[in-house]
């Protein structure tokens, strides 16, 4: 038993297992995807009940709320697949801080590999952009602690980073290693912001951007900027 889901209306706990080749979906833990309902604590659950293969299913747009400085699904080694069809997350989170703790919908610590295609997001309308964009918002997929073999898909709009790995000031969150994708969308601080790591490769189309790529601590690495 992976997880489960309680119904609080009658308090029946509904046990929710993998497919035989390891998928779990959004809609059995009890995500909506009409860009009405709350679906943050559903997507938690799902991509925190053991699984490592995760179905955001077609054409669904989920709302969350996230705290400044947390995240969305978190995975501690091993393996993580997060896949949909022409899927949006909508983060209307009010308490972003500008220049504040690291938030991310997408966190891999010492993941094995870790891919994110099918699965794009909006996140709150910047203030300020010219004075904002890339210092309020999110991580969209982080990885850290030597993470290996990341490829993440994805269009965005308002995002602090698109794809981000290790830190500023913590060394030892780097170390990661085969990074690629292609990142497209608008407002998007850093497309990618990587320290301490090897073999990045990214394809970017952004429309703004504080820095198309930053790039620090790192070998073998390039990419295509179109911006």
């Amino acid at each position: 038993i992976d997880s489960h889901l309680t119904h609080t209306a009658s308090m029946l706990k509904w046990y929710v297992l993998p497919s035989f080749d390891g998928w779990v979906g959004s809609a059995a833990f009890g995500a909506i995807g009409d860009d009405v309902a709350d679906d943050t604590a559903a997507l938690r659950m799902m991509l925190a009940c053991g699984a490592r293969r995760f179905d955001f299913g077609k054409d669904k747009t989920y709302k969350i709320s996230i705290a400044d400085g947390s995240f969305l699904g978190k995975w501690i080694s091993g393996e993580a697949e997060i896949s949909g069809e022409n899927c949006l997350i909508h983060d209307i989170s009010p308490g972003y801080s500008n220049n504040g703790p690291f938030s991310q919908i997408f966190w891999g610590q010492g993941t094995t590999k870790l891919t994110c295609v099918g699965v794009d997001y909006v996140g709150p309308v910047l203030a300020t952009p010219d004075t904002l964009l890339g210092y309020q918002g999110v991580s969209f997929v982080r990885v850290t602690h030597g993470a290996r073999n990341t490829h993440v898909v994805a269009n965005l709009t308002n995002v602090r980073h698109g794809i981000h790995s290790g830190d500023y000031l913590l060394w030892d969150y780097g170390e990661c290693d085969g990074i690629t994708g292609n990142i497209t969308g608008e407002k998007i601080g850093y497309p990618i912001a990587i320290y301490n790591a090897d073999r990045v490769y990214v394809d970017i189309t952004v429309d703004g951007h504080h820095r198309c790529a930053y790039l620090a601590g790192g070998h073998y690495s390039g990419g295509l900027v179109r911006a």
